[in-house]
């Protein structure tokens, strides 16, 4: 619960200085990396499906950043 109060403040601070996409692209960012952690735990047994994975997240990434700099600029 703590964590969860600290992320709360932190992605509240992005949005109050940088906007809602900087919070969303925290948030999701954050979602990713703790995903990729806890999933590498059951993909260590079959590298095609975790190399499948990350191309998965590099592509979801790219176009997070891509669409953030669409809207901001």
């Amino acid at each position: 619960m703590v964590l969860s109060t600290l992320l709360g403040i932190a992605f509240g601070w992005l949005f109050w200085k940088l906007g809602i996409e900087w919070a969303i692209f925290a948030h999701f960012a954050y979602d990713a990396i703790v995903s990729a952690g806890l999933l590498k735990v059951y993909l260590l047994a079959n590298p095609l499906v975790w190399a499948g994975f990350l191309t998965v997240l590099v592509l979801a990434s790219w176009m997070a950043w891509w669409t953030i700099n669409r809207i901001v600029n």
